[in-house]
């Protein structure tokens, strides 16, 4: 049984070193980090380290001024018609 462990290591290894797709490294390390905070919406995967830390604290900043009702908000209503405006969508 060990053995099978060390092989599927190896193998993983392997594939890690071999692999040039960012998204799927941040992924792995997602799946191996049991302190990872993620957060799974409509299938789409984010983790923290995923972010520069510049990206990470603005989006901590954009979120306490939301919390603290600073934020500009726009209603659904709002929004569609500010890309129909611009976009014609």
């Amino acid at each position: 049984m060990e053995r099978k462990m060390n092989e599927l290591k190896i193998e993983l290894l392997k594939a890690i070193i071999a692999c040039d797709d960012i998204e799927k490294l941040n992924k792995v390390k997602v799946l191996l980090n049991d302190e990872a905070h993620v957060l799974r919406e409509d299938s789409i995967l984010y983790e923290k380290d995923i972010l520069s830390a510049e990206q990470y604290q603005e989006l901590e900043r954009r979120l306490a001024l939301y919390e603290g009702g600073k934020a500009e908000t726009l209603s659904f209503d709002e929004v569609k018609a500010r890309l129909n405006k611009k976009y014609g969508v």
